[in-house]
């Protein structure tokens, strides 16, 4: 028996948001968001979204979030972004103050 995550559905159950092979619930979305909105009271160095993607493009999944979170100005927030849609989601939420990692720079950065 495989173990879910809340915003994941069974196999035979009828999803409401579909990207591809991905079956997702809005109801884990809205959690996604609760979660990713209470980053900003911990103190960490940083905060981990992974990711950005198609969804948040159309004001959904954890578009809510992440943009509350990007108003915090002091959130180190590391973000996965899929290479074709980078400049689109630069774009689209007008980020200003970012830096770009190849996964490789991205590792060697963090030490990983």
């Amino acid at each position: 028996n495989q173990s879910l995550y809340t915003w994941q559905l069974p196999e035979d159950s009828t999803p409401d948001i579909i990207i591809g092979k991905y079956n997702f619930s809005s109801d884990g979305f809205q959690l996604a968001n609760e979660i990713l909105i209470d980053c900003s009271k911990f103190n960490k160095e940083y905060t981990l979204i992974d990711e950005i993607g198609k969804l948040e493009l159309k004001d959904e999944g954890i578009a809510d979030g992440f943009r509350i979170l990007l108003q915090d100005s002091k959130l180190n927030l590391v973000v996965v972004v899929r290479d074709y849609l980078l400049e689109e989601i630069i774009s689209y939420f007008q980020l200003k103050d970012y830096h770009i990692y190849s996964l490789d720079e991205f590792k060697s950065k963090f030490k990983l």
